[in-house]
């Protein structure tokens, strides 16, 4: 894994970190974050008080065991990555593009952050 950039990479598990990365942007716990397959798709669902709302990162064959492999090799080497590319591969990624998009879903299903008012009310 020493010496490995994202962008080796393949672009569904760049795109799920982004998505990932999304809600940690948001400032969920990873905790809540979860990664999983759904008849073909890959998604990244956030769950919180219990509620979750997931995002479809795209199409796979893996299976719930490659994924978990693909996913602990990738999780490293985004620990390690230069910043400068975690922050281009977000830069470029459709989760940056559909953020906007993706918080007002999460308002309207009260699925709220920890830097959002409402979570400050509720807490």
């Amino acid at each position: 894994m020493s010496n490995q950039k994202l962008s080796d990479l393949e672009p569904l598990i760049r795109e799920a970190l982004s998505t990932w990365q999304l809600f940690r942007r948001l400032g969920f716990s990873s905790d809540d974050i979860y990664i999983a397959l759904n008849e073909g798709s890959l998604l990244i669902t956030v769950k919180w008080r219990g509620k979750g709302f997931s995002v479809r990162v795209g199409a796979t064959e893996m299976t719930p065991q490659m994924l978990a492999q693909v996913w602990d090799h990738a999780a490293g080497v985004m620990a390690t990555a230069d910043p400068d590319e975690l922050q281009s591969d977000w830069d470029n990624s459709a989760a940056a593009k559909e953020m906007p998009g993706i918080v007002l879903k999460l308002e309207l299903l009260e699925i709220y952050w920890p830097n959002h008012s409402k979570f400050q009310e509720m807490n």
